[in-house]
């Protein structure tokens, strides 16, 4: 009748703590604690936090938010990243990239670091090399090659044979059939870089600019559907008016009563129970184990779920009957006294 599930963590914020900003909403879900991967026994603490390893999809900050609400890369961060810069051999110059680092110290989850990779230069070989190679397009004098026996990388100098290979049966078109034998003479040459280490987003925002996560991702949409696990899509969904963060109420027209291909009202309800007492065991491998302990341990949650479980099989009980919202609540009111042929002749 119901299962706490990760995947249902920033939907849980959500309903727990409904017109949040974007930054109260990543703090918040940097809060939290799952462990897919980890079972915990029956005796173990239920806001246990120093294990490893411990899911780390939460704890990235305004970076991750924005992936958890599948917000699209604005159009000024891509036309800075389809720039292409090129070095005086006519070698292109990478774009910068960037690594969110969760951060977690003594068991408590910080803020999360930054690393970007820089590709500073490409070193080029002064030795010219005659090689065979094979590739599935015709190559040209100044195309960039990777060797097919290793991860070396050739710039071509002069192409000295080409030979049609013949197909195998799986079509031309094909791109793992290797369609022309080379003879090449080229220059290896290398990619060099260095790793640069920031410790917080101002210090990233202040180096490079780009990384900014609001001119990086486009925090202005005004709804979408949170990522909350590969089974379902779209229905959980969010709502941003005025800069602060709601779950949308068209999240219940679309979702289940409780966990069948996907998850439910009562799974969401749970989920947000586990959350609020921080209640980490429910959220781990197998955690469905320590239902039956964790409602006596907390009996609000225990009320709560048992009002989900209500709530959501009467209305789809009521669905199912064509009826009114106002005969539901009599029906609820009056419990198994309720007949709608009463109301069809006047009585209530």
């Amino acid at each position: 009748m119901g299962y706490a599930y990760t995947g249902l963590i920033p939907a849980a914020v959500l309903f727990n703590n409904p017109g949040v900003n974007k930054r109260e909403f990543a703090e918040l879900l940097n809060k939290t604690s799952s462990f897919d991967i980890v079972e915990f026994s029956r005796r173990a603490r239920w806001n246990i936090l120093k294990v490893e390893p411990e899911d780390t999809s939460h704890h990235d900050g305004l970076h991750g938010l924005a992936g958890t609400l599948k917000l699209k890369e604005t159009e000024k961060f891509k036309s800075l990243e389809r720039r292409k810069n090129k070095d005086e051999h006519g070698l292109i110059i990478a774009a910068p990239s960037l690594y969110v680092k969760p951060c977690k110290k003594n068991g408590v989850w910080m803020s999360p670091k930054f690393e970007v990779t820089v590709h500073t230069k490409n070193e080029v070989s002064d030795k010219v090399e005659e090689i065979s190679n094979v590739g599935n397009c015709k190559y040209k004098i100044g195309d960039v090659i990777q060797h097919w026996a290793g991860l070396r990388h050739y710039l071509i100098e002069k192409i000295l044979n080409v030979k049609k290979l013949k197909s195998n049966g799986y079509g031309d078109d094909c791109e793992y059939e290797p369609s022309y034998s080379y003879k090449l003479l080229a220059r290896e040459f290398r990619e060099l870089g260095e790793v640069q280490k920031f410790s917080s987003l101002e210090d990233l925002i202040k180096a490079f600019p780009r990384f900014d996560p609001e001119f990086m991702y486009d925090f202005s949409v005004e709804s979408g559907g949170l990522c909350s696990g590969p089974f379902n899509a779209d229905r959980f969904m969010w709502v941003n008016r005025a800069d602060k963060y709601y779950l949308d109420p068209e999240t219940f027209n679309h979702i289940p009563a409780t966990l069948n291909i996907f998850s439910g009202y009562t799974d969401l309800i749970l989920t947000a129970e586990a959350v609020k007492n921080r209640a980490w065991k429910l959220l781990s491998r197998r955690g469905l184990k320590h239902l039956h302990s964790f409602l006596k341990r907390f009996p609000d949650s225990r009320l709560s779920y048992e009002r989900a479980v209500w709530d959501s099989h009467t209305s789809l009980w009521a669905k199912s009957q064509g009826m009114s919202y106002t005969d539901l609540l009599r029906a609820r009111c009056l419990g198994s006294a309720y007949r709608r042929s009463d109301q069809e002749e006047g009585m209530i």
